[in-house]
C-alpha cells in the first residue's frame, strides 16, 4: 500500500495503526445485492469492544479496555473506504458507554466509579469536556435528541440491577418511562418520537409514536432492528440462524422504504450493530472464522438509489 493511502495519525506515539486489510464489496443486481469477500487476515480487537459512529457516518470511535483495566480509545475519521486520519480522544479512565452526540463533533460519554455517575459532552476536536448531569446511580446509552434535550438508561435499585428511561430537557429531569429494564436496550430516534424492540420482537414506543410499518419489518428470524432517524423508514436489521452443531450465526440487511439490501455473509458473534443517523453507514464486529476466534471490524456504505453497500474490513487498532 502506498503513502496516499496511510492514515494521519494524532496523538501519542506507541504501536502499529495498520490500514484496510480486507473489503467487502456488495453490488446491486436486479435480484438484489452479492458480495464478494476478498482475502481475510487476521483481527486483533477483543469481543468487548464498544463502538461509536457519528450521525453523517465519517467518524467512528472505537474503544476498548486491556487486561489491565487501562481504557484505549481511537477515533477514526473515514474517507468512503479510507481511513483519513486516526486521534485520541481523552475519554475518561471510568467510561461506561460513548455514543455521538446530535452533530458530528462531540461525544456523549456516561461514567461510573462505583459512588457515582457522570454524563459528560466531549468535543472530540478540542478535547473540551462539558458535565452535564452527575447521578448517584450508573446511567448508559446517553441520547441527544435535539439541542440540550438527552435521553438516558439510569438505574433506580439499591443493587444498580434494573433501568428506566430518563430524559433531561434543558437541565431537567423526569422519568420517561416507568418501563424497567433489566438489560441494556438501545433506543431508537426519528424525529422526536423514541422506541426500542423488545426481547419478544414487539416495538415499545418511549415517546411520541410508532414510525408507519416498522411492524411489518419483524418476523421469527428478527433478532435485532436498529433505525436511522430518515424517512423513508431506514433500518439495520439482524437475522439469527443456527447451524446444524448448533451454533449462532447472523445475517445483515438494510431497509430502505421498501427496497432491501443484503449484506452478505454468515456474521459470527456480530456485536455493537449500528446505522448512522442519516443513514448512510452502518457498522458492527464480528469473528472472523469461528466463535471465540479473531475478530473484525466492519463497515457498510449504504446507498439506497442502488441498494449498494460497500463494506471495509479495519484490523489493528492496538
Amino acid at each position: 500500500m502506498d503513502d496516499s493511502n496511510k492514515p494521519v495519525v494524532n496523538g501519542p506515539p506507541g504501536g502499529i495503526v495498520k490500514t484496510i486489510v480486507a473489503s467487502i464489496l456488495a453490488t446491486s443486481l436486479a435480484t438484489g445485492c452479492t458480495s464478494i469477500l476478498y482475502p481475510e487476515t487476521p483481527g486483533d480487537i477483543p469481543a468487548h469492544t464498544r463502538l461509536a459512529l457519528s450521525p453523517n457516518g465519517k467518524r467512528l470511535l472505537v474503544h476498548w479496555r486491556e487486561n489491565s483495566g487501562k481504557l484505549q480509545t481511537r477515533l477514526w475519521d473515514l474517507d468512503g473506504e479510507k481511513i483519513k486520519s486516526i486521534s485520541f480522544p481523552p475519554l475518561p479512565e471510568d467510561t461506561y458507554t460513548a455514543a455521538f452526540a446530535k452533530d458530528n463533533n462531540h461525544v456523549l460519554v456516561t461514567t461510573w466509579n462505583t459512588k457515582s455517575s457522570s454524563l459528560l459532552k466531549l468535543d472530540v476536536d478540542s478535547n473540551d469536556v462539558e458535565k452535564i448531569y452527575e447521578s448517584q446511580k450508573i446511567m448508559r446509552l446517553p441520547l441527544e435528541v435535539t439541542e440540550q434535550n438527552y435521553v438516558f438508561l439510569e438505574t433506580y435499585d439499591e443493587k444498580n440491577q434494573f433501568s428506566r428511561w430518563h430524559r433531561l430537557d434543558h437541565g431537567k429531569k423526569s422519568v420517561l418511562n416507568n418501563q424497567g429494564y433489566n438489560m441494556i436496550a438501545p433506543l431508537n430516534v426519528l424525529g422526536e418520537s423514541l422506541f426500542l424492540i423488545e426481547p419478544d420482537n414487539k416495538f415499545r414506543v418511549i415517546d411520541g409514536s410508532l414510525p408507519a410499518g416498522l411492524n411489518t419489518l419483524v418476523d421469527e428470524s428478527t433478532f435485532y432492528i436498529v433505525c436511522a432517524d430518515k424517512a423513508p423508514l431506514t433500518c439495520l436489521k439482524s437475522r439469527l440462524y443456527f447451524d446444524h452443531e448448533g451454533l449462532s450465526y447472523s445475517r445483515l440487511e438494510i431497509i430502505n422504504g421498501k427496497q432491501r439490501c443484503s449484506i452478505d455473509g454468515k456474521w459470527v458473534d456480530s456485536r455493537e450493530r449500528m446505522i448512522s443517523r442519516d443513514g448512510s453507514t452502518v457498522v458492527f464486529h464480528a469473528a472472523i472464522k469461528k466463535h471465540g476466534g479473531e475478530r473484525a471490524i466492519y463497515i457498510a456504505h449504504n446507498k439506497a438509489s442502488g441498494c449498494t453497500a460497500e463494506s471495509v474490513d479495519i484490523k489493528g487498532i492496538r
